[in-house]
């Protein structure tokens, strides 16, 4: 049972870093953008610059984990870039 604990936990650890990003560092850009956040996560903060504020907006990683792709609730499209 300790075994199979410890197994699940690490296993746990391991996704969970993988769906951070590593701390890795993003830009993202986007017609009108006005504020990002973004960690490598399913998910990124947007604000345009002709709304009062942002909100977060899932996201689809490519392949090699280095673009997020999606789009604003008025069809903005934005991408984020991991840094190298």
């Amino acid at each position: 049972m300790k075994n199979m604990i410890l197994c699940l936990s690490l296993l746990f650890a391991v996704v969970g870093c993988a769906t951070t990003g590593n701390g890795a560092k993003w830009s993202c850009r986007a017609e009108g953008l006005a504020d990002y956040r973004y960690n490598g996560a399913g998910r990124a903060y947007i604000h345009l610059q002709s709304y009062s504020s942002g909100h977060d907006y899932k996201v689809m990683l490519n392949a090699q984990g280095t673009e997020a792709t999606g789009n604003t609730q008025d069809g903005t499209p934005f991408s984020c870039i991991k840094e190298k």
